[in-house]
């Protein structure tokens, strides 16, 4: 391996558990992961540890909480969320959304911010350290969802259903501390969530506008 190579191992604040209720989770916050994505997680930063150990490698790892933005899968909710109030809008769909719990408070990042955080690790950050990437201010889906509807004319009928709920526990308030990030690398978030989600809105809206326009 090159000596001089730097290597990002991208993490999860799923490695932090679900029974976590903080709007102030540090680094230095005991791993607790509840579900099989965090626990890999979790594994792949001790074997990247194992590495910077055995083999001298120069790796530096993330815990990156959620994080959203203009392309991203209709999976996600944000993106789930804003494509279906294009289609509302756009009159290609009925005026009714499905929920789940939305008093759950959740930290996201514009995804834009969160690749530059990446690029900032690897230029000033620590060898063998993880940072937290988020934005530091957790923010409830239902607040989300409200905003996303001002964006069409139509009145939209909110259902919650069953379905939708999760079926594993969930923290329901979880943001993590970014003075590690900051202190490292002077990084901090430019784009405030209203603009991901406007822009998560227009870009669903042109996408599904030329989609129809393509099948007309």
């Amino acid at each position: 391996a090159c000596p001089s190579a730097k290597i990002l191992l991208v993490g999860s604040s799923k490695e932090y558990g679900s029974g976590i209720d903080s709007v102030s989770i540090s680094e230095d916050s005991v791993l607790r992961p509840t579900d099989f994505y965090g626990i890999s997680k979790q594994a792949a930063e001790a074997i990247g540890r194992q590495y910077a150990v055995q083999f001298g490698l120069d790796v530096r790892f993330t815990r990156s909480f959620n994080h959203t933005g203009p392309g991203q899968s209709p999976r996600f909710v944000c993106s789930e969320w804003s494509k279906k109030i294009a289609e509302i809008e756009l009159g290609l769909s009925e005026p009714t959304i499905s929920v789940g719990n939305l008093d759950y408070q959740v930290d996201f990042t514009d995804v834009r911010d969160v690749v530059a955080a990446y690029a900032l690790i690897l230029q000033k950050g620590k060898k063998g350290e993880a940072y937290n990437v988020c934005s530091g201010t957790p923010h409830s889906l239902r607040t989300i969802l409200d905003y996303l509807t001002t964006k069409t004319t139509t009145t939209v009928l909110i259902q919650q259903k069953s379905t939708k709920l999760r079926a594993h526990k969930a923290s329901p308030r979880l943001a993590g501390n970014t003075r590690k990030l900051r202190l490292h690398t002077d990084w901090k978030p430019k784009i405030q969530l209203e603009t991901t989600l406007d822009d998560l809105f227009c870009f669903w809206k042109s996408t599904l506008s030329k989609q129809y326009e393509a099948e007309a």
